[in-house]
Parts: C-alpha cells; sequence; structure tokens
C-alpha cells in the first residue's frame, strides 16, 4: 500500500508541475488553479474528505477546459487511492483517459496508475491490459512495471509469459545496479522469489535450484536452505540435499520433530551414523521428539553403529525397559560383548531368553556361551553352546565351540 501511494504521489507531484506550468497561459483559469492548490492543501493535511468535496465540485463546473478536467479527475484519483478507495480512484482515473486533448504525460500516467489499482483489486487482466498500453507508449519501461507484469501474469497462471517479464525486470534492474552504486538498485528479494515460484510452477526443477542459489547468496536466508534441501532431493543430488538440510539445522531452521528425524535419516543413508544419532538424541532429550520404543530403539542402533558403546548401552537399557519381548535385551548383550563387558552381556542374554520373542534365538545362546568361555565358566558355557545347537543358523558354530569347550574342560580335569 505505501509503495502504491508512494508511485502515486510522483505521478501526482508530475502533474502538478505541470499545471504551474500551464496555468499563466490559460489551460486553467486561475480560480480552477486556486481550488486545485486548496485541494492540494488539504491533502498535504491529510483531509481528504474535505479535497475531494473541492474536486467534486471543480469536476461539476461549467466550461472548464478538458485538460483541467483531466487535472481535476487525476487528482482525484491520487486522492482516492491514497484513502485506500480503490475502486472510486479507478473510475476517475477512466474519467481521465476519456477526455480529448490531454497531454500525452499525462495520459501514460493514469494507464499506469490504472494498472497498479486494478493490481490491488485483484483485476490481474485488466492490469495487464492497462500497464502493456503504457509500455507500449514509453521508450523504456520500468523495471517496476515490467514486475508488476510478470505478478499479474504469475496470478493468471501465465507462466512463461510472467518469467519472460519477471528476467526483464531483473535484468533492468542489475543494468541499472552497474550505472550507479547504490543498494536501492540491487535486485529485490521478492522478485528473485517470484522468478523460483515461476520455476517451480513449471515444475522446472533444475532452473528452480538456481534461482533459489541466487536467492541464497544474495539474500542469505537459511529459510532457503530448506528450500534447496527439498529440491536437491528431487533431482536425486543427496549428498548436496543432506549437506544443505544440515546447514538449515544448524541455522535453527528445522522444524521440530518429523523435520530433526529425517535429518537423522539423511545422515544413516550416507552411512553416518554418529552425527545421525547426535541429531535424534538432542530432539529426543529436547522433547521435539517423544520418547518411545521405536526412536529409542533407532538411536540405540545408531550409538552402537558408531562404536559409541558407552552411549549404546543405556540407550538399549532404555529400550529393552519399554519393549514386550527379548529383542533389544539380546541387542544389548552383543554391544556388552563388544564392549568386552562379558559379565553384563551374560546377564542382558539371560533377560532376553526369559523375556522371550527373540529374532535369533540361537545367536543369543552363542554369545551367552562365547562370554562364558570368556570369564572362564566353562560348564555353563558348554550348556549354551548346546542350547544354540539346536538352532540351524547357530548349529555348525556351536558346535564348534562345544568340541572347543569339551576339550578345555578335558584339560582342566587332566590337569
Amino acid at each position: 500500500m505505501r509503495f502504491l501511494c508512494f508511485l502515486l504521489l510522483l505521478v501526482t507531484i508530475a502533474s502538478s508541475q505541470h499545471v504551474n506550468a500551464r496555468a499563466a497561459s490559460g489551460a486553467i483559469d486561475a480560480k480552477t488553479f486556486k481550488q486545485l492548490t486548496k485541494a492540494q492543501n488539504y491533502v498535504a493535511e491529510e483531509a481528504f474528505d474535505e479535497a475531494l468535496t473541492v474536486l467534486d465540485k471543480l469536476s461539476k463546473k461549467k466550461n472548464l477546459s478538458s485538460y483541467a478536467l483531466a487535472q481535476v479527475w487525476n487528482y482525484q484519483g491520487y486522492v482516492y487511492a491514497t484513502k485506500g478507495e480503490f475502486s472510486d480512484a479507478i473510475q476517475s482515473y477512466q474519467k481521465v483517459l476519456k477526455q480529448k486533448h490531454v497531454p500525452e504525460a499525462l495520459v501514460l500516467n493514469a494507464r499506469y496508475v490504472l494498472g497498479q489499482l486494478y493490481f490491488q483489486m485483484e483485476a490481474y487482466q485488466d492490469a495487464i491490459d492497462s500497464l502493456l498500453m503504457w509500455v507500449d507508449e514509453v521508450k523504456s519501461p520500468s523495471a517496476i512495471a515490467l514486475i508488476m507484469l510478470a505478478q499479474a501474469h504469475y496470478q493468471l497462471s501465465k507462466y512463461d509469459v510472467a518469467l519472460d517479464f519477471v528476467n526483464k525486470a531483473i535484468d533492468k534492474q542489475e543494468a541499472s545496479s552497474k550505472k550507479i552504486t547504490s543498494k536501492q538498485t540491487i535486485v529485490p528479494e521478492s522478485w528473485l522469489q517470484l522468478k523460483a515460484a515461476l520455476h517451480f510452477a513449471k515444475q522446472d526443477i533444475k532452473n528452480t535450484v538456481t534461482a533459489y542459489e541466487v536467492l541464497l547468496r544474495r539474500y542469505p536466508n537459511p529459510q532457503y536452505l530448506k528450500q534447496l534441501a527439498g529440491l536437491y532431493g528431487e533431482l536425486g543430488l543427496n549428498q548436496k540435499r543432506l549437506t544443505t538440510f544440515d546447514a538449515a539445522y544448524e541455522h535453527g531452521e528445522l522444524g521440530k520433530g518429523k523435520e530433526q528425524l529425517n535429518l537423522a535419516y539423511m545422515f544413516l543413508e550416507q552411512e553416518l551414523p554418529f552425527k545421525a544419532a547426535v541429531v535424534l538424541e538432542k530432539a529426543l532429550a529436547n522433547g521435539d521428539l517423544k520418547t518411545n520404543l521405536k526412536y529409542q530403539t533407532l538411536l540405540a542402533g545408531l550409538w552402537s553403529q558408531s562404536g559409541q558403546h558407552d552411549k549404546a548401552i543405556p540407550a538399549y537399557q532404555q529400550a529393552a525397559q519399554l519393549s514386550n519381548d527379548g529383542e533389544l535385551y539380546a541387542r544389548l548383550a552383543g554391544v556388552f560383548y563388544q564392549a568386552v563387558d562379558y559379565a553384563s552381556c551374560v546377564k542382558a542374554s539371560k533377560k532376553a531368553s526369559a523375556k522371550g520373542g527373540l529374532l535369533f534365538p540361537g545367536q543369543n545362546f552363542l554369545l551367552r556361551g562365547l562370554s562364558l568361555v570368556n570369564l572362564g565358566k566353562l560348564e555353563p558355557a558348554l550348556q549354551a553352546f548346546r542350547q544354540a545347537k539346536e538352532h540351524k543358523k547357530t548349529f555348525k558354530a556351536a558346535r564348534e565351540w562345544e568340541k572347543y569347550t569339551l576339550a578345555q574342560l578335558e584339560r582342566e580335569s587332566t590337569l
């Protein structure tokens, strides 16, 4: 709204200067000029209704020249627009265009402002028609006008035409930036966002990525990292997707819960279980993810894969307590074995068997037997190996260890 009124103000100032220049020549008589000045003074004081009353009386005055009447409608349109009464403003500017013998500059201004007003009213086709007539008449249309045409075409789902206008607007703005070293000539962020949106609407993911990469360089907003990460994923660039998503995470831009979980899975896909575990553990600790059997099991597995036994053990213990079967105690036994804590391995293995429901019960018995061997408890180890022999997958290994244990027992008895 402020941007629109600013443009309208520029138009009105230009028109007012034109009035001053013509007043002495008789194009606007002295009384009319005085009333126009009075209306302008009211506007300066933000007494808009009083200004409109003056302008309404002027518009009904007989024998006004077309030029003078056009100036009245022009200024009346400005006042209505400033008040936010766009429909009335449009009617006023349409009346400007209906006057004969009106200077070209005033006509062009009316068409330009009408284009803006139609856009504000979401009458996008009318906005396009008015702005295109203006573009056809001026030597060098402004970048702002071109971007309005792009936006209007975008609203009508005319993406190719909109993209053409947005590119022209950006090119024009960048050309201005080369001539004038001013921050005001930098391409606005919203223009680059529109370009990205247009490529995405056309399902042109590759160019959408390029547009967002430009956005990120010029306007380092962490939100663009998330959008880029998703786009990289659609292109199958999983490594780029991960690093970009991770950057968004480091900037605190990921949504709580699901997005953090997704990042953990991305790290796991790239065989980075330690980083996955760090992300997941933090999400659970902060309450971003609710602690449950699934997430706790995942966390324990990630720490285990990372070789972080001191982290994996308490994670598995907590997960095992949440579970209805003994599978997680069996996994915990494996972690204890890798950590060379054979006594704890035996305890966990027994808990696993007691709870039941194991995927590989033979492996659990075999692991218990190995731990007992390392503890020098050969008799119970032998019993564990014989239980492992009852399962097909561990039969061979258990038989070999059974032979070994028997040999050790025989040796001990001989000694």
